[in-house]
């Protein structure tokens, strides 16, 4: 039976050696610059989430990660973890992700693109699309990527932003991962041909998605939802190798609990500007046995597991495996269900939701 201190150590250099394989495949010679800075935008909070989480576990126990990452970098890094809880943030919740997105990312764009002078072919908003389908934006990176809205578009801000991913650089290093350009990744199968992008004024783009023109700000927030649903439900898919299967599913799962939890937030908020029209998306992604399965209180210790590395004070250790898929997390929270079926209930719950919020966004 391994400790919970083996069991986190195991688990952290499984998502380590993931984003060396992920960088290693991005320096690939040939490499679409396109690829690099969407693949960046689509995991720089996951990124986020395992140096954060393996940093604050490892630190007391390998002194030579002391001092490798600066204060300022640590706040970048917590700052993007925790824009993966969208509306379960408890320091925002939904009122305030709302106000941050509406009074912070989108006028950081606007200041930027459309300031001084609105010259008519100005926009503030890019949208990335794989296959036609949006995976990323330029406001979505904003706020999943952890640097502050009002400093982005400064003299400094490429120095800095490429100072804290150097950073990011020197802790992995420290860990013990290299970089292989020859590595594969889901970026290796991106077909750069597929990827393709597109500007907007975001005021506009925000009224015509979605619940309409009353309601821009839950708009956009909804935008955050549907593109990474579908980062996760069509592009990280493509990563079939068997070493990076935990990590991917660890993804895929968490990004899909949130958009559920932050859904049903929504649904149960009683805004009066939510139309029919929006009401009957948010049922049919919510409204079903996998929904159920995936947000309902069984599965908290896993997602608590998955999210923070250590094992949840609820899970029963003995019945844990290093050798184990998931290391037997899934039985012992969920009895009757294994890695295989949960993992299929995500898939499922994933194209699902990713379908119906494509549909319901209307372009």
């Amino acid at each position: 039976m391994p400790t919970p201190d083996q069991l986190q150590l195991h688990a952290i250099q499984r998502d380590v050696e993931f984003v060396g394989r992920l960088i290693g495949s991005l320096q690939r010679p040939g490499t679409s610059s396109l690829v690099g800075s969407v693949a960046y935008f689509c995991m720089s909070p996951f990124i986020s989430l395992f140096v954060h989480e393996s940093e604050g576990k490892l630190s007391p126990l390998v002194p030579q990660l002391s001092g490798v990452m600066s204060k300022s970098a640590k706040d970048v890094v917590a700052r993007s973890r925790h824009s993966l809880k969208l509306f379960d943030d408890t320091k925002r919740g939904l009122a305030g992700q709302l106000a941050y997105f509406r009074d912070e990312i989108e006028p950081a764009h606007r200041r930027n693109f459309l300031r001084p002078i609105p010259w008519p072919w100005a926009r503030d908003l890019g949208v990335y699309s794989y296959e036609g389908t949006p995976i990323s934006t330029t406001h979505v990176a904003t706020f999943v990527i952890g640097y502050e809205p009002q400093r982005l578009f400064t003299k400094t801000t490429s120095a800095e932003i490429r100072s804290i991913a150097e950073e990011y650089g020197r802790y992995l290093a420290t860990l013990g991962v290299t970089l292989d350009p020859q590595a594969l990744s889901f970026a290796s199968s991106l077909d750069a041909t597929r990827l393709t992008h597109e500007d907007h004024r975001s005021h506009r783009y925000y009224r015509t998605i979605f619940n309409g023109p009353g309601s821009p700000d839950v708009n956009a927030l909804l935008n955050v939802f549907r593109v990474m649903v579908n980062f996760a439900a069509n592009v990280l898919r493509l990563d079939a190798a068997s070493e990076s299967w935990q990590t991917v599913f660890k993804i895929r799962f968490l990004t899909l609990y949130h958009v559920l939890t932050s859904l049903a937030t929504l649904r149960g908020s009683q805004r009066g500007d939510m139309t029919a029209k929006s009401v009957g998306p948010m049922n049919t992604i919510l409204d079903t046995a996998d929904a159920g399965l995936l947000t309902n209180p069984p599965i908290r210790p896993l997602r608590n597991t998955l999210m923070h590395y250590g094992v949840d004070p609820r899970i029963p250790t003995a019945a844990l495996s290093l050798q184990a898929p998931l290391y037997g997390l899934v039985p012992a929270c969920l009895p009757g269900h294994d890695h295989a079926t949960i993992d299929a209930a995500v898939a499922r719950q994933l194209e699902l939701t990713a379908a119906t919020m494509n549909q319901w966004a209307g372009r």
